[in-house]
């Protein structure tokens, strides 16, 4: 189901589908949250979004006077400008330090230029944080030119055997979606992975890559 949430920053996101899901749990319908996400506008100070007479767009965070929260919204505005944004959002990557900042600063690699994109994505797989590996593991799925470059597929590759379970999940997710058919053996041990959702991610990407040997795996694990 598509959810159009008029707030900016993958934080507003993750906030939305955490109150989503206790409303379900009460009884809400999904659709029902679909509808309330629609109607959500920010608070004054709070990521309000003006266009002004110049044509330029002015981000309100005048509320925040957290630093990391104000850098996490710098990075989900900058491919808002219109200007030359990624190379500059890629340096500050690698310089910052707050976890949920360069988780901020990666979901937006998709919307940068193929070679940006790759060299964030880089720094995303290889964080230290598993939050940001997730999230770069994520990304990567909707950055084709991964593939384009060995050695970063070599990265996204290496977090199958990550040590968080999302993060597994994601890689074999992306890696699927990219059409990494040299992956096939690395993800199909996967299917034997102690967490489920690694286990249903494994076996839809390898649907992705041979569809007739995902069928085969698929029918040995029932029998």
């Amino acid at each position: 189901m598509p959810i159009e949430l008029p707030l900016l920053g993958a934080h507003n996101a993750t906030n939305f589908l955490a109150a989503a899901t206790v409303a379900i749990e009460l009884g809400v319908s999904p659709a029902a949250c679909a509808d309330a996400a629609r109607s959500l506008q920010p608070v004054a100070g709070r990521g309000v979004a003006t266009t002004l007479a110049s044509g330029a767009r002015l981000l309100d965070e005048s509320y925040n006077a957290n630093p990391e929260a104000t850098r996490a919204a710098l990075a989900a505005a900058l491919p808002r400008t219109g200007g030359e944004w990624a190379e500059a959002l890629v340096d500050m990557l690698a310089g910052e330090d707050d976890p949920a900042v360069r988780v901020a600063m990666v979901s937006t690699l998709h919307r940068a230029p193929p070679a940006i994109a790759r060299r964030g994505l880089a720094l995303g797989l290889d964080d230290g944080d598993a939050a940001v590996r997730y999230e770069a593991a994520m990304t990567a799925a909707s950055v084709p030119s991964v593939t384009d470059e060995p050695a970063l597929t070599g990265i996204l590759r290496q977090r199958l055997t990550d040590g968080d379970a999302r993060t597994r999940a994601a890689a074999a997710r992306s890696l699927g979606v990219l059409g990494v058919t040299e992956a096939f053996a690395e993800i199909a041990a996967l299917v034997a992975d102690d967490d489920s959702h690694v286990r249903l991610e494994s076996l839809q990407a390898l649907g992705r890559l041979d569809r007739e040997q995902a069928r085969t795996i698929a029918a040995g694990l029932v029998d």
